[in-house]
This record gives structure tokens, C-alpha cells and sequence, in this order.
């Protein structure tokens, strides 16, 4: 190890040692800008995690099937397939399955396993259930091809019925709109809370700056370096960062861990558990780096003001 690198890392832990006292000297102002700045972060992350469980549930309701068309008893089997074969060429179509009364039947028994009076109410000799086409799309908002289809007079005879996923429809909207307002609100959220974390860092290094007028002036003439000078400044707004960062990953990871699972069968929370689990050193690395980058920023305002090197 070179002298330079000694002399170089031996300023280093002076600059962190300098900084650390910097930050207890300026306790309050410190509590009261770390705690602004983990809200800021727990926001972020929070933006994130819904952003991402909201974007999966969308998908799963989206993949789901619930388009269906429903025929008549007398609709013949070759009418059936024609418009199968005709559904299946739409661009917006994925797949399309025949469900025959037989198959009907027994998902209904299925379904209602744990309702004998209702599994009495149909058997095999006597079956009302129509036999039908379920139809996948990629996008249920674009649907207005299978309804002209659907509505065509070559096939109006043999349809008794259709679903053409109204309700899938709204709900997907309404999964869409609660997307869009939660990264509308964490992004305008954390842009109004990092602001004030800002404001409150920057004074922080502004008091610290006059407080140490006398000591900043005898450092300049015994020959210390700007950087030796400005360093312990910035290392006290990124140790800012660096606690709220610690916090608001305890916050959101025990959130995450404990709520997610009373959520499950409202949001799927599955790939976003996953992913905060397996990839948690780049969640962490990114969060400590948001909060560090924040106290830089804050702290080269502050200096760039009122510290005159």
C-alpha cells in the first residue's frame, strides 16, 4: 500500500469522523431531516411495489377468459365450427375453445362441489347448460371485431347468448385507473417530500457552515483542501440518506412481508414478494444511493451558497 493511497484513505475516515460529529452537533435539525426523508423513500418504494402488483393483477385479469358465446340446442355443429374457424382469425384473438354441454356439466359440478341441492337441480338426462365458445383476447378493450362477428346474420340463429366480458372490462379499467393515481400520487408525493427534505438538509449544512466560520478559516490557513473542507458537509447530508434509507427498508420489508398476504386475493403480490426477496441488494443498493443522492444535492446547495473557498 502506497503512501498516497494511506494518506488519501486516512483523510477519508477524518472526513467521515468530522461528518458523524457534524451530524450529532445538528441533532435536531438531523431527526427532523432524516425523518422527512425516509417518508420520502417509504413513498417511493410503495409507488413501486403497487406499481408492480397492480401490473401483474392487470395482466392475470386481462389473460383471463371471459368472453364466451352461448348457442342455442338446435345450432349445428358445422355453423359452430365456422364461426370457431372465423374467431380464431381475428387479430385480437388467442384462443378459442368449444365447451360441449357434457363439458359445461361438469364444471358445473365442479363449481358447486359444496352445494348438493344445487348439483340435484341438474343431471345428465335432463341438462340446461348450452354448450359455447370461450374466447381469450389479449385486449378486452378491443373487442368490437368479435361483437360484428358475433352479430353477423350467419350466425345470429345459432347464438342464444353472449358475455363479451363487460364486467372484466370495468374491472380491468378500474385496476388501470388505481395504477395510474398510485404513480401519479408517489411520484408528485415524493417530488414535494424530497423538496422539503432538501429545504431541511440545506439549512442543516448552512447553520453547520456558520457555526464553523472560525474553524473553516483556520483550516484554510494551515492549508486544508477544499475537498477536506467541503467533504465532512456532504458525508453528514449522505449519513442522512443512509439512516432513512435503513428505515424505510424496514418499514416497507415488514409491510411487504405482512400485509402482502392479507391483500393476496384482492392484488397479486406474488411476482413482487419474489422479486423484493431475491433481488433485495439492488432494492437496497438503489434506495440507499435515492437517499444519498438527495443529501448531495441538498449539501452542494447549501455550499455552493454560503461556503466561499
Amino acid at each position: 500500500m502506497t503512501k498516497s493511497l494511506i494518506r488519501r484513505l486516512l483523510m477519508l475516515w477524518r472526513i467521515m469522523v468530522a461528518g458523524t460529529r457534524n451530524f450529532f452537533r445538528n441533532a435536531w435539525l438531523s431527526v427532523a431531516a432524516t425523518a422527512v426523508m425516509v417518508i420520502t423513500l417509504t413513498i417511493m418504494l410503495s409507488a413501486v411495489i403497487f406499481n408492480m402488483a397492480l401490473g401483474d393483477t392487470l395482466d392475470q385479469v386481462t389473460e383471463s377468459i371471459d368472453v364466451a358465446i352461448f348457442f342455442e340446442d338446435d345450432a349445428s355443429r358445422e355453423a359452430i365450427d365456422e364461426l370457431q374457424s372465423e374467431l380464431i382469425g381475428l387479430e385480437n384473438v388467442t384462443a378459442v375453445q368449444y365447451i360441449s354441454k357434457a363439458d359445461a356439466l361438469e364444471r358445473y359440478r365442479r363449481d358447486n362441489i359444496d352445494n348438493p341441492d344445487i348439483l340435484e337441480a341438474v343431471s345428465e338426462d335432463d341438462n340446461p347448460l348450452p354448450r359455447s365458445l370461450e374466447i381469450q383476447v389479449q385486449d378486452l378493450n378491443q373487442i368490437d371485431e368479435l361483437i360484428i362477428l358475433s352479430q353477423d346474420d350467419r350466425f345470429i340463429p345459432i347464438i342464444e347468448d353472449t358475455s363479451l366480458g363487460e364486467e372484466r372490462r370495468r374491472t380491468i379499467e378500474r385496476i388501470a385507473d388505481t395504477r395510474q393515481f398510485l404513480i401519479s400520487f408517489g411520484v408528485v408525493a415524493s417530488l414535494i417530500f424530497a423538496s422539503v427534505s432538501i429545504l431541511i438538509i440545506f439549512n442543516t449544512i448552512r447553520m453547520a457552515i456558520f457555526a464553523r466560520g472560525d474553524e473553516i478559516g483556520i483550516m484554510r490557513l494551515v492549508g486544508a483542501t477544499n475537498g477536506f473542507i467541503r467533504g465532512p458537509f456532504i458525508f453528514e447530508s449522505i449519513l442522512d440518506g443512509i439512516i432513512a434509507a435503513a428505515i424505510s427498508l424496514g418499514i416497507i420489508y415488514l409491510a411487504l412481508m405482512q400485509g402482502a398476504t392479507r391483500l393476496v386475493d384482492f392484488v397479486s403480490f406474488e411476482n413482487t414478494l419474489e422479486f423484493f426477496t431475491v433481488a433485495w441488494p439492488l432494492v437496497v443498493i438503489a434506495t440507499v444511493l435515492a437517499g444519498a443522492l438527495i443529501g448531495i444535492i441538498s449539501s452542494m446547495m447549501a455550499m455552493v451558497r454560503y461556503l466561499k473557498l
